[in-house]
């Protein structure tokens, strides 16, 4: 790992809330679509160290680049996420505990994407047919825009 790897995961888990090098984490990785689906994908929560973290949070922003926010804005991002997902009828992901993303903030400020006006469907390979039919259904054809053709071009999880 990098010196700037090695600082910027340490931000990462300050950030988190680590107070004692010692002191377990409970993770959960998800991935946010915050203009459609919400909770896309998610994995099971897992425990682990503070080093394990260091590298997994290292390999991951190696891979992706990742954005490193303070944890209110993460969780503002995925309740917003959820929400919007739900009033277009979809569920989180079947992996997604909702519990350790609570407490939900209070005032939830809005984020990018948080109050969009029409809903943005990014294909990929898993259930296209129910999701613009889902679509069709609660906001009609000509209220969401989509991308068809993905397939095999989006791999994060």
């Amino acid at each position: 790992m990098s010196n700037a790897a090695r600082k910027k995961t340490k931000r990462m888990l300050s950030a988190a809330g680590e107070k004692n090098a010692d002191s377990p984490f409970l993770t959960s990785l998800v991935l946010v679509d915050r203009t459609c689906l919400g909770i896309k994908s998610a994995c099971k929560p897992e425990i682990y160290s503070a080093e394990q973290l260091r590298n997994r949070l290292a390999i991951l922003d190696d891979v992706h680049r990742m954005k490193q926010v303070q944890p209110d804005e993460a969780l503002f991002v995925i309740h917003h996420a959820v929400a919007y997902a739900k009033n277009l009828g979809f569920d989180p992901h079947r992996n997604f505990r909702s519990e350790i993303f609570e407490p939900r903030p209070a005032p939830l400020l809005d984020t990018p994407h948080a109050n969009d006006a029409k809903p943005f469907y990014l294909s990929v390979p898993n259930d296209v047919d129910y999701i613009l039919h889902q679509l069709d259904e609660q906001v009609r054809r000509d209220n969401y825009d989509y991308t068809l053709g993905l397939e095999g071009q989006l791999s994060l999880l």
